[in-house]
């Protein structure tokens, strides 16, 4: 057996990977079709792992191992990976049977790993050189094939992405679609190794140079698992994002007005225009986009944006911004108030408030309150402890 330092990063990796895969398929939380792909997937790229590491610590001897451990698994990672991309970006949409075709390579190497296996078991020991042989070949086109493949639809992941940008963001533009920074991170990396990588080190290998392909696995690892975390937190978020979302839109269909009579007793009237501003920003809940700014405002209400900007600074005596995040921050107090809500993260609540990430939300709350949003938080879980005293302080 010969085990160092790198294949034993790599076991390492392997055990959290099943571990990883075990603990979110038992977990009710997060059952989805996207996360059963990313399950998969990780799943898939742990026992590609565990085979290498197998042959490379000598585990088995390469002769055993081929003929009766190997299974061609290298083409379903970016399978699962792109199935999971498309799921998550377009959950709306089905895998097709179309589409189904992607998993033909495997079932074809596969079949062709079964045969070589029968074979291996029938065929006299002095034919199974030849055999050996033949499966070696089919093995490193395989290998190569599942390059170019994984390649392939790495691309079409990004496509995907391109995609979901352009086109969510227009249909509904109340709400943030998913900020994908993280996913093209993950794609940028994983295409590195791939057309980088893997290519350096298989021409070195061609050169006869003995390149170590530790560094592949060991980072494309690194890439994948951590992928498999913050997806699993990126869909959390989203999941608590629509479940604020339906709340808020149930709240707002029993009292659309609530927030404009406030709004009112803090900054009355002086023309017409201040009453079309606010039904624009407040009943019609446009300061839920994220995007919306004071131009925006203005093409919308037919004002010049000068005029518009003198309304705000004059009459109503704030500045556009400053309106805006005063009425998200009253938004999220109404999320943070509900117990319903007690356990979601502040980024969801953030970003359904209207806020495009946390760093700005965390500013105006607490420009508007004094407190950051986690010591609000705090602060009410206090009140209600104080207000419902455990059985054990009443005794």
């Amino acid at each position: 057996m010969n085990l160092n330092i790198y294949n034993t990063l790599m076991l390492v990796g392997i055990i959290q990977g099943l571990i990883f895969v075990l603990a979110v398929s038992t977990s009710k939380k997060y059952q989805s079709e996207s996360t059963t792909y990313l399950l998969m997937m990780i799943l898939a790229f742990t026992v590609n792992n565990l085979e290498y590491f197998i042959n490379d610590s000598q585990l088995v001897s390469v002769r055993f191992f081929f003929d009766y451990l190997y299974i061609p698994v290298a083409s379903l990672s970016a399978v699962f990976f792109y199935f999971y991309v498309r799921q998550l970006l377009f959950p709306e949409k089905r895998i097709t049977k179309k589409l189904r075709l992607l998993y033909l390579p495997f079932l074809l190497f596969l079949i062709a790993s079964i045969i070589f296996k029968c074979l291996m078991a029938i065929v006299p020991s002095g034919n199974q050189d030849q055999l050996r042989e033949f499966f070696w070949d089919l093995y490193l086109f395989q290998e190569f094939f599942s390059w170019a493949f994984s390649v392939v639809l790495i691309v079409r992941s990004y496509i995907l992405v391109r995609k979901y940008e352009q086109t969510t963001a227009k249909a509904d533009h109340l709400h943030s679609p998913m900020h994908l920074r993280w996913l093209k991170a993950t794609i940028s990396i994983l295409a590195f190794f791939l057309c980088v990588v893997w290519v350096a080190l298989t021409i070195l290998d061609m050169m006869e140079l003995e390149p170590s392909y530790y560094i592949l696995w060991i980072g494309m690892a690194i890439t994948v698992y951590w992928l498999g975390h913050i997806g699993i937190y990126k869909f959390g978020i989203a999941r608590e994002r629509e479940e604020i979302r339906e709340y808020a839109t149930h709240i707002n269909d029993e009292n659309p007005t609530a927030g404009i009579q406030q709004n009112k007793k803090n900054a009355p009237p002086k023309n017409k225009n201040i009453d079309l501003l606010q039904h624009f920003i407040i009943v019609e809940k446009n300061f839920l986009d994220n995007n919306l700014t004071l131009e925006k405002t203005a093409d919308a209400l037919n004002l010049n944006k000068s005029y518009l900007s003198r309304i705000f600074n004059q009459e109503m005596t704030i500045g556009f911004s400053d309106y805006i995040n005063q009425l998200r921050v009253e938004e999220a107090k109404k999320y943070l108030h509900n117990p319903d809500f007690e356990n979601y993260t502040l980024v969801a609540i953030g970003l359904e408030a209207g806020f495009n990430s946390k760093t700005t939300f965390n500013n105006a709350f607490k420009k508007f309150t004094g407190k950051t949003p986690s010591e609000y938080k705090k602060e009410l879980h206090k009140k209600t402890q104080s207000a419902f005293p455990s059985k054990m302080q009443i005794r």
